[in-house]
Protein backbone atom coordinates (compact mmCIF):
# COMPACT_ATOMS: atom_id res chain seq x y z
CA UNK A 1 0.00 0.00 0.00
CA UNK A 2 2.76 2.48 0.98
CA UNK A 3 3.98 2.23 -2.49
CA UNK A 4 1.07 2.31 -4.15
CA UNK A 5 0.46 6.00 -2.58
CA UNK A 6 4.44 7.00 -3.46
CA UNK A 7 3.41 6.31 -7.10
CA UNK A 8 0.02 8.15 -6.85
CA UNK A 9 1.82 11.31 -5.49
CA UNK A 10 4.45 11.37 -7.68
CA UNK A 11 2.06 10.70 -10.67
CA UNK A 12 -0.31 14.15 -9.28
CA UNK A 13 3.01 16.17 -9.35
CA UNK A 14 4.28 15.62 -12.37
CA UNK A 15 0.62 15.97 -13.87
CA UNK A 16 0.72 19.33 -11.95
CA UNK A 17 4.05 20.65 -13.42
CA UNK A 18 3.16 20.36 -16.39
CA UNK A 19 -0.16 22.68 -16.56
CA UNK A 20 1.95 25.00 -14.80
CA UNK A 21 4.54 25.19 -17.50
CA UNK A 22 1.88 26.42 -19.87
CA UNK A 23 0.69 28.53 -18.36
CA UNK A 24 1.46 32.49 -19.75
CA UNK A 25 -0.25 35.84 -20.54
CA UNK A 26 -0.73 34.95 -24.32
CA UNK A 27 -2.45 32.28 -26.62
CA UNK A 28 0.32 30.39 -27.92
CA UNK A 29 -1.51 27.26 -29.46
CA UNK A 30 -0.29 26.57 -32.55
CA UNK A 31 1.97 29.34 -32.44
CA UNK A 32 6.07 29.35 -32.62
CA UNK A 33 7.17 31.80 -29.54
CA UNK A 34 8.92 34.23 -32.61
CA UNK A 35 6.16 34.37 -34.17
CA UNK A 36 4.41 36.95 -31.95
CA UNK A 37 7.25 39.53 -31.92
CA UNK A 38 7.27 39.25 -36.10
CA UNK A 39 4.01 40.21 -35.67
CA UNK A 40 4.94 42.96 -33.72
CA UNK A 41 7.27 44.35 -35.49
CA UNK A 42 4.85 44.33 -38.49
CA UNK A 43 2.82 46.05 -36.64
CA UNK A 44 4.88 48.91 -35.45
CA UNK A 45 6.12 48.82 -39.08
CA UNK A 46 3.30 50.02 -40.41
CA UNK A 47 2.95 52.96 -38.76
CA UNK A 48 2.58 55.60 -41.65
CA UNK A 49 4.94 59.06 -40.76
CA UNK A 50 3.21 61.98 -41.13
CA UNK A 51 4.33 63.47 -44.70
CA UNK A 52 7.24 66.32 -44.49
CA UNK A 53 6.61 69.54 -45.81
CA UNK A 54 8.57 70.04 -49.15
CA UNK A 55 10.72 72.95 -49.22
CA UNK A 56 9.87 75.40 -51.91
CA UNK A 57 11.69 75.12 -55.35
CA UNK A 58 14.18 77.46 -56.04
CA UNK A 59 13.19 81.11 -57.47
CA UNK A 60 14.21 82.04 -61.18
CA UNK A 61 16.45 85.17 -61.58
CA UNK A 62 14.88 88.15 -62.63
CA UNK A 63 15.57 90.89 -64.41
CA UNK A 64 15.07 94.11 -62.01
CA UNK A 65 15.89 96.67 -64.53
CA UNK A 66 12.72 95.62 -66.24
CA UNK A 67 10.48 96.34 -63.09
CA UNK A 68 7.02 98.23 -64.58
CA UNK A 69 4.97 99.25 -61.97
CA UNK A 70 1.32 101.52 -62.15
CA UNK A 71 2.66 103.69 -59.26
CA UNK A 72 -0.03 106.31 -57.65
CA UNK A 73 0.20 110.14 -58.22
CA UNK A 74 3.50 111.33 -56.35
CA UNK A 75 5.93 108.48 -56.77
CA UNK A 76 8.76 108.16 -58.27
CA UNK A 77 11.05 105.14 -58.52
CA UNK A 78 15.24 105.01 -59.48
CA UNK A 79 17.04 101.66 -60.56
CA UNK A 80 20.59 101.00 -58.57
CA UNK A 81 22.33 99.23 -61.64
CA UNK A 82 24.91 97.67 -58.96
CA UNK A 83 22.45 96.43 -56.54
CA UNK A 84 19.89 95.31 -58.88
CA UNK A 85 17.05 96.97 -56.95
CA UNK A 86 14.15 99.76 -57.33
CA UNK A 87 13.68 102.52 -54.35
CA UNK A 88 10.61 104.51 -54.83
CA UNK A 89 9.86 107.63 -52.79
CA UNK A 90 6.85 109.96 -52.46
CA UNK A 91 7.17 113.62 -50.86
CA UNK A 92 4.56 114.36 -48.64
CA UNK A 93 3.90 118.02 -46.13
CA UNK A 94 5.09 117.39 -42.96
CA UNK A 95 6.00 119.75 -39.84
CA UNK A 96 7.02 123.45 -40.30
CA UNK A 97 6.65 123.84 -43.72
CA UNK A 98 8.83 120.48 -44.74
CA UNK A 99 7.97 117.97 -47.43
CA UNK A 100 8.65 114.28 -45.65
CA UNK A 101 9.88 111.33 -47.67
CA UNK A 102 8.57 108.14 -48.00
CA UNK A 103 10.49 105.37 -49.50
CA UNK A 104 10.14 101.82 -50.66
CA UNK A 105 12.36 99.12 -51.94
CA UNK A 106 11.91 96.54 -54.22
CA UNK A 107 14.51 93.86 -55.02
CA UNK A 108 14.47 90.11 -55.39
CA UNK A 109 13.88 88.00 -52.64
CA UNK A 110 16.88 86.82 -50.45
CA UNK A 111 17.63 83.26 -50.96
CA UNK A 112 18.51 82.79 -46.93
CA UNK A 113 14.98 84.28 -45.61
CA UNK A 114 12.11 82.09 -45.38
CA UNK A 115 9.33 82.01 -48.23
CA UNK A 116 6.15 81.28 -46.26
CA UNK A 117 4.09 83.86 -44.44
CA UNK A 118 3.94 82.83 -40.92
CA UNK A 119 7.86 81.82 -40.98
CA UNK A 120 8.79 85.24 -41.99
CA UNK A 121 6.52 86.93 -40.02
CA UNK A 122 8.09 85.28 -37.14
CA UNK A 123 11.05 85.94 -38.03
CA UNK A 124 10.85 90.21 -38.15
CA UNK A 125 10.89 90.53 -34.50
CA UNK A 126 14.32 89.54 -34.16
CA UNK A 127 17.19 92.46 -34.67
CA UNK A 128 18.74 93.27 -38.41
CA UNK A 129 16.94 90.29 -39.63
CA UNK A 130 15.28 92.53 -42.47
CA UNK A 131 17.16 95.92 -42.15
CA UNK A 132 20.43 96.70 -40.70
CA UNK A 133 19.47 98.47 -36.79
CA UNK A 134 15.44 97.76 -37.45
CA UNK A 135 12.94 95.68 -36.00
CA UNK A 136 9.33 94.66 -36.12
CA UNK A 137 7.75 95.33 -32.66
CA UNK A 138 4.41 94.37 -33.38
CA UNK A 139 2.87 92.41 -36.19
CA UNK A 140 -0.45 94.01 -37.15
CA UNK A 141 -1.69 91.73 -40.16
CA UNK A 142 -1.07 88.93 -42.16
CA UNK A 143 -2.32 88.94 -45.93
CA UNK A 144 -2.44 85.93 -48.61
CA UNK A 145 -2.29 87.21 -51.85
CA UNK A 146 -3.17 85.33 -55.26
CA UNK A 147 1.13 85.27 -55.85
CA UNK A 148 2.10 85.71 -52.20
CA UNK A 149 1.85 87.66 -49.25
CA UNK A 150 1.52 91.10 -47.48
CA UNK A 151 2.81 91.48 -43.77
CA UNK A 152 1.90 95.04 -41.98
CA UNK A 153 3.09 96.33 -38.53
CA UNK A 154 5.14 99.03 -36.47
CA UNK A 155 9.00 99.26 -37.06
CA UNK A 156 11.26 100.45 -34.51
CA UNK A 157 15.37 100.97 -33.96
CA UNK A 158 16.97 99.14 -32.46
CA UNK A 159 18.90 101.70 -30.36
CA UNK A 160 16.62 104.37 -31.22
CA UNK A 161 17.43 108.30 -30.83
CA UNK A 162 15.70 110.91 -28.56
CA UNK A 163 13.87 111.40 -32.41
CA UNK A 164 13.33 107.80 -33.53
CA UNK A 165 9.72 107.28 -33.35
CA UNK A 166 8.30 103.87 -34.15
CA UNK A 167 6.70 103.96 -37.76
CA UNK A 168 4.31 102.31 -39.96
CA UNK A 169 5.93 99.52 -42.25
CA UNK A 170 4.84 96.21 -44.21
CA UNK A 171 7.10 93.42 -46.62
CA UNK A 172 5.13 91.68 -49.36
CA UNK A 173 6.65 88.93 -51.06
CA UNK A 174 5.18 88.22 -54.77
CA UNK A 175 5.75 85.28 -57.37
CA UNK A 176 6.15 86.62 -60.38
CA UNK A 177 6.78 84.32 -63.77
CA UNK A 178 8.61 82.02 -61.37
CA UNK A 179 10.79 84.62 -59.84
CA UNK A 180 10.34 85.73 -55.97
CA UNK A 181 10.35 89.74 -55.84
CA UNK A 182 10.03 91.33 -52.28
CA UNK A 183 8.58 95.10 -51.38
CA UNK A 184 9.10 96.42 -48.67
CA UNK A 185 9.22 100.04 -46.32
CA UNK A 186 12.35 102.29 -45.99
CA UNK A 187 10.11 104.99 -44.13
CA UNK A 188 6.13 106.10 -44.76
CA UNK A 189 4.43 108.88 -42.30
CA UNK A 190 0.48 108.01 -42.41
CA UNK A 191 -1.61 105.33 -43.21
CA UNK A 192 -2.50 106.64 -47.13
CA UNK A 193 1.25 106.71 -47.57
CA UNK A 194 1.42 102.99 -46.36
CA UNK A 195 -1.66 101.90 -48.42
CA UNK A 196 -0.63 103.46 -51.48
CA UNK A 197 2.68 101.74 -50.94
CA UNK A 198 1.42 98.37 -50.98
CA UNK A 199 -1.26 99.00 -54.00
CA UNK A 200 2.37 99.78 -56.00
CA UNK A 201 4.06 96.78 -55.16
CA UNK A 202 0.80 94.59 -56.11
CA UNK A 203 1.07 96.09 -59.47
CA UNK A 204 4.86 95.36 -59.97
CA UNK A 205 5.42 93.40 -63.44
CA UNK A 206 8.36 92.01 -65.03
CA UNK A 207 9.28 92.74 -68.24
CA UNK A 208 10.48 89.89 -71.20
Amino acid sequence: MMKLAIALSLVLFTACGKKDDNKSGADTKGKDPSSAAKDGDKKDSSKAEPPKAEPPKPAKEADMSKLAVTAPKGWEGEYNKALQDWTYEKYTPGKDGTNEPNRLYVSSMPDDVPVELDAYAGKLPEKNFQDIGYHYSKIEGKTKLPDGWVITGVVEADKPDADDKPEMGFVMMREIDGARIRCRSGTLKNEDTRKEAIELCKSIKLGK
